[in-house]
């Protein structure tokens, strides 16, 4: 059904950039040359498409030619200051066109679009050549296309997945992507900076979106997949590195950003990070090791410092069950006064549930467990000192918003015991303006072990209307994978605190006092 819905929407869009059989050429009166009023951005949009619908005609009957041509609405196809419409007609033309070099520049051209191309109409019309034409080389190109989620389109009903589904008959979906995660093949014309990375990267987001219990890729990495099948180097240690956090740690990154956290935990670059990465690994494999039941359900990777400090420190809380910790919040965490986030950068904005108590039936036993962790970390005396200290910072700074990692102390050796918040000022490039927090490469590395990523709303000492994410917060939370809080200034001796995560549940903490 979902295909035959696909295809519907597929024909209705050829329908309005494809002239109909038996229709007579427009009638085009201009400068005499279509090419050049094709180009013309001072003409109008029907004046422009006649003159197109002109050319073509003139390639047909042998009176223009074809390479020239093809190239004159490539360039204007690829420009996004091209009118869509126009944009839209060209395509089309230039995917009808069935002689036998015109087919091989459509073949790279739709190649070359595929994967950067966001106008969901001219989607449909490349996406249903490859389909039509059986360029199967073009799957890495589909898959890419595909990963981009469009909000309020259900996956089921892309035009990417008809013609995948057009290209690779009779198979999964998830295998056919899989493939493309293990192998990206070339770049499309031979172009692509870093192709294979984004190329995999994109896979291994789309796999997440259409199997998000994870089963689908966990059969495909534990039984579908034969060791040294002609896999590369780097891909037999991507994948030894997934079958191993699968199995040390019960859990599989979702998104791109999460892969590279796992890759760094396993292969960081940095002999030292390696060698203190290797140590946490072991304490925490050791600690997953000895869940069971309902402790092992819905692990991701932002619970696992949760896991080994509670291992280390608060064994009881390992051995609890998921009510019994939940008791336990229920005492500190839901009789807390919370504030509301009200405006939006300027924007009335009404937040949804965002009281422990609301979300208290949906918490599973490791998000509780993270959520008593992270608490018992910010009733420390020096975390809030560090935190004001870094308010005012922040404060001073009209630039930029000021974020960081939370981390307990032990993940360094020498360190000693408790937690710190560790600041990371967004360098020069990314110093955005002051209302935007921008996360650095090196907050990144530096976090494989962390806790949590915060950030501060605190450009005025009463900014109790912007207490709570934004919805960049929030996006950034579900890409990252991690545990995220935001701290946001009530006056100048009280934070508000609040605790969200990449499943949708927003948290508030409560506030705390200088």
């Amino acid at each position: 059904m979902p295909q035959v819905h696909t295809r519907s929407f597929v024909a209705a869009i050829l329908c309005l950039v494809l002239p109909l059989a038996g229709c007579s050429q427009p009638k085009y009166q201009a400068s005499g040359d279509p090419i050049l009023d094709l180009r013309n951005p001072d003409l109008s949009e029907r004046k422009r498409l006649d003159a197109a619908e002109t050319a073509w005609g003139e390639v047909r009957g042998g009176a223009r030619d074809l390479g020239d041509s093809r190239q004159a609405f490539k360039d204007l196809a690829w420009s996004q200051s091209t009118p869509l419409p126009i944009r839209q007609r060209l395509v089309a033309l230039l995917m009808e066109d069935a002689s036998p070099e015109g087919t091989e520049d459509s073949h790279r051209l739709a190649g070359l679009m595929l994967p950067r191309e966001t106008e969901r109409s001219i989607v449909a019309i490349l996406a249903s050549a490859a389909g039509s034409h059986g360029w199967t080389d073009l799957t890495p190109a589909l898959v890419r296309s595909y990963a981009r989620p469009i909000e309020d389109v259900d996956d089921s009903i892309r035009t990417e997945r008809a013609a995948l589904r057009d290209l690779h008959p009779g198979r999964d979906i998830e295998e056919v992507v899989f493939e493309v995660f293990l192998d990206p093949g070339e770049a499309p014309g031979g172009e692509g900076f870093r192709w294979a990375e984004r190329a995999r990267a994109d896979a291994w987001e789309l796999l997440s979106r259409l199997d998000p219990d994870g089963a689908a890729r966990t059969t495909l990495l534990t039984t579908n997949l034969n060791a040294g099948s002609g896999l590369n180097e780097e891909t037999s240690n991507l994948v030894a590195d997934l079958r191993r956090c699968l199995h040390e740690m019960g859990t599989i990154p979702r998104t791109a950003m999460e892969l590279e956290w796992m890759r760094s935990l396993q292969r960081a670059q940095d002999k030292q990070q390696r060698e203190l990465n290797s140590a946490w690994w072991s304490q925490a494999s050791g600690h997953v090791a000895s869940l069971s039941g309902e402790r092992r359900n819905g692990l991701e990777l932002r619970h696992l410092e949760a896991i080994r400090w509670a291992g280390e420190h608060r064994p009881q809380w390992l051995n609890a069950s998921r009510e019994q910790l939940l008791a336990e919040l229920d005492q500190s965490v839901g009789r807390r006064e919370v504030f509301r986030r009200t405006n939006e950068l300027g924007e009335d904005r009404s937040v949804g549930a965002y009281r422990y108590r609301d979300w208290r039936p949906s918490l599973d036993w490791a998000d509780a467990l993270t959520l008593l962790v992270v608490d018992e970390a910010l009733q420390e005396t020096e975390v809030r000192a560090r935190l004001f200290q870094y308010a005012k910072a922040d404060r001073d700074d009209k630039k930029t918003e000021y974020g960081g990692t939370l981390e307990a102390r032990d993940v360094n050796p020498g360190s000693g015991d408790g937690f710190r918040l560790v600041l990371f000022r967004p360098r020069a490039s990314d110093r955005r303006d002051d209302k935007r927090f921008v996360a650095s490469d090196d907050m990144l590395r530096y976090s494989d072990r962390s806790l949590a990523h915060f950030h501060m709303h605190v450009q005025n000492a009463k900014n109790g209307k912007f207490a709570g994410p934004s919805g960049e917060d929030l996006r950034y939370c579900t890409r990252s994978g991690r545990t995220c809080l935001v701290f946001t200034s009530l006056n100048a001796d009280r934070m508000n605190v609040d605790l969200y995560t990449p499943n949708g549940t927003l948290i508030d903490l409560g506030s705390l006092a200088r």
